[in-house]
């Protein structure tokens, strides 16, 4: 279903995945002294690591497409939770493997599977009561951000505090507030895309969502 409705998922995940790889790259030659430049030299090449972004998108995305036939009447029915829970166990030890394996970092990294591992059972929990609480805790996770981060700010040196809110230190980049609302906004693109059955009023309705979801994420947390 994927490839032939949603062939843009894969090339929003494939640029994900290669800015990603490419933000990391020119960290670990910098970190490691392996090129001998400044953070000044390369730092607005890392500025490409805003792709990322994309990948949370398209999980949400693919998410949606999963689950889509199971929604009716805006809530999610006939879906096992033990399922989301185990994707989420998945997700998180996938990521430990693969740090461990590497073994560049000390702390266990939170990146960015277990950040949309975790993203997608808040998002499956509350698609049991409706999707449209998906939306509003997507926007909520950006409006909040200041005011969460302000009051947890204190307690960022707890592991699980720092998850709501990010702390390089614990190597904790994809804290909740605000990136939730980039995996939310990938569902709420493909929940669009098939209500509209993809009419115009849905490419005028994510003309007019995009930008604003932007400058609202500036505005809160840039």
């Amino acid at each position: 279903y994927v490839e032939s409705e949603f062939k843009s998922l894969e090339i929003m995940t494939f640029l994900g995945v290669v800015s990603i790889l490419f933000y990391h790259t020119f960290v670990f030659l910098f970190t490691y002294k392996i090129i001998p430049v400044s953070w000044e030299e390369i730092g607005p090449y890392t500025l490409i690591g805003l792709f990322a972004a994309l990948l949370p998108i398209a999980a949400g995305s693919m998410l949606h497409l999963g689950i889509n036939k199971g929604i009716v009447n805006n809530k999610l029915v006939n879906y096992k939770m033990s399922s989301a829970f185990f994707q989420f166990l998945f997700f998180i030890i996938l990521n430990f493997i693969i740090f461990f394996l590497v073994r560049i970092y000390e702390p266990p990294v939170w990146h960015v599977l277990p950040y949309i591992g975790l993203s997608f059972l808040i998002i499956l929990i509350l698609s049991k009561f409706s999707v449209y609480l998906v939306f509003a805790a997507g926007l909520l996770s950006i409006i909040l951000t200041p005011f969460i981060r302000s009051k947890l700010s204190a307690y960022a040196s707890n592991y699980f505090i720092s998850i709501l809110i990010g702390n390089v230190q614990l190597s904790i980049y994809w804290p909740l507030f605000p990136y939730f609302s980039l995996v939310a906004f990938g569902f709420l693109i493909s929940y669009l895309y098939l209500k509209f059955n993809k009419k115009k009023h849905f490419r005028t309705g994510l003309a007019w969502l995009t930008p604003i979801l932007l400058i609202v994420f500036i505005l809160f947390y840039i």
